[in-house]
Parts: structure tokens; sequence; C-alpha cells
């Protein structure tokens, strides 16, 4: 490869990038070069498509097939994606959701609310819950219908699980389950 044909295969790299809508950051990680490499190569990849900035850089890209319609689609969700990670926090889960998800009464959840292993986000007279909520109330329904532990004990549970800031309830609830579930089988054997 020729030295001209090389500096033309970058510059159409460069093309690419700018018209897959990447900003001067991306195509610096992209490429592997400085930031005064980049502006040299953008400014030559810009003269050398005879157009005058980004904009007309990115039609004249799409023009001559550098880039196509499926590399802005992807480039475009991948952008949404980033941009709307949702804060597993927030209320957004209403109450009837939660019901038809761990088949749980109203009554319950106000009962886990009263004793203080939940808390509702009202909004409207309304309650909403977390995804964190979701995660914590999967591993209350493991702790309570399936190991049978009461609600003293998964309070218990739940306060070593936030002093630890341990995020993944149910995978530790299903830990801990087992660990019982093993003592349990224990004393049962030795009577």
């Amino acid at each position: 490869m020729t030295r001209k044909s090389y500096f033309k295969q970058r510059r159409i790299e460069i093309l690419k990038l700018v018209g897959k809508g990447y900003n001067d950051m991306e195509i610096i990680h992209e490429m592997k070069i400085g930031l005064p490499n980049l502006k040299t190569q953008i400014s030559r990849a810009i003269n050398y498509s005879n157009v005058t900035n980004r904009h007309e850089a990115f039609f004249e890209a799409f023009k001559q097939n550098y880039i196509n319609k499926r590399d802005l689609i992807v480039k475009r969700v991948n952008k949404m994606n980033d941009e709307m990670k949702i804060n597993e926090d927030v209320a957004l889960l209403p109450i009837q959701t939660i019901k038809s998800v761990l088949k749980i009464s109203k009554k319950t959840l106000e009962m886990y609310e009263k004793i203080g292993i939940l808390k509702a986000e009202r909004k409207n007279d309304k309650r909403y819950y977390s995804l964190s909520d979701l995660e914590k109330l999967k591993a209350i329904v493991v702790l309570t219908r399936d190991l049978r532990v009461n609600l003293a004990g998964v309070d218990v549970v739940l306060a070593i699980l936030e002093k630890f800031k341990i995020k993944n309830y149910n995978d530790f609830a299903i830990e801990i389950a087992q660990i019982i579930k093993n003592k349990q089988e224990k004393i049962n054997d030795n009577n």
C-alpha cells in the first residue's frame, strides 16, 4: 500500500466515523490517534471530500456509501440506550404490576410497609415501587413462602443486606435460604 493510498484510507475511515455521528473523543478512541492528529485528519477528510463542515461530510459519506442506514440506526440506538439508563431506585411500578408479578396481595404489601420492611412511594394517592423494591420483594417472597422465615427473620436479613450495601437481594436470599434449609435438615436429623 502506498503512502497516498494509506492516507486516503484513513480519511475514508474518519469520514465514516464522522458520518456515523462519532464525536472527537470517540474517533480518537476508535482510531487510536491524538487530538492534534485527529483535527488534521478531519480537516483533510473534509477538504478531500469537497465539503465545508461535518454536516456536509456526513451526507458525503452517506452518498459515497461509506456508511449505511444500518450503521446510523445502530449508533443512534446505542446512544439512546446510554441516555435512557433507568435508575433502579425511581418508583415506576404501580401496585397492580407488583401484585400480578409476585402473586402478592395488597394487604400483604400494606403489612410490609406497616412493619417497615418496605416503603412505597406515593403519587396522587397511589403506591409505586422501584426496581430495587421489586428485587427486595422477590427476596421477601422466597424467604417467607419458600423457607417459612417469619417477618422478624426477614427484617434481620434485609437489615444485613442494607448494612453491607448488597443490592442483589434475590441471589443473596436464595443463598440464605439454602443455609437455613441445611440447618433445619441438620436439626431434624438430630431429633
